[in-house]
């Protein structure tokens, strides 16, 4: 199988506040305004007092703006970036679950840390959120994972 994995350096943003994700109303909010300020996100994550976001740096300069409405609508959120985060794109014609459950079982077991994660299977594309001082390693687990001949 032949995959390719594509490299971006990201952001990932972090709201909070208390049952965050119970308040419907905020969560379309936010999204809006994200759409509003033309931030895509390629991964989200919503917990109870949470919600998490990565973005691609190209994207961080309407991140300024986005971040102040969000400030003014919102009350009590308490909002947060992580700039050291690079996101891997791995693209193929046929990633299997079991291929992306070894994936993040090996980088799990090298001590490398997952940050976030999303497979799109109609695109056929699962990303994941690595810090950036653990990319590199990251995708040697990756590459070596192939190079054994496991169809991920």
């Amino acid at each position: 199988m032949e995959e390719i994995i594509r490299e971006f350096p990201a952001l990932r943003v972090t709201m909070e506040r208390d049952k965050l994700a119970n308040d419907e109303k905020s969560i379309q909010k936010i999204l809006g305004i994200l759409e509003e300020n033309g931030i895509s996100y390629d991964c989200i994550t919503i917990h109870v007092d949470q919600l998490v976001f990565l973005i691609r740096e190209v994207d961080a300069p309407r991140l300024h703006q986005c971040m102040a409405e969000l400030g003014n609508g919102l009350d009590q959120m308490e909002i947060s970036t992580d700039r050291d985060v690079v996101m891997l794109c791995i693209e193929g014609k046929r990633l299997t679950w079991r291929g992306i459950s070894m994936i993040v079982n090996c980088l799990t077991m090298q001590n490398v840390d997952v940050k976030m994660q999303r497979y799109f299977k109609s695109r056929d594309r699962f990303i994941l959120g690595i810090a950036l001082e653990e990319a590199e390693k990251a995708r040697q687990v990756i590459a070596e994972i192939a190079a054994a001949g496991f169809q991920i």
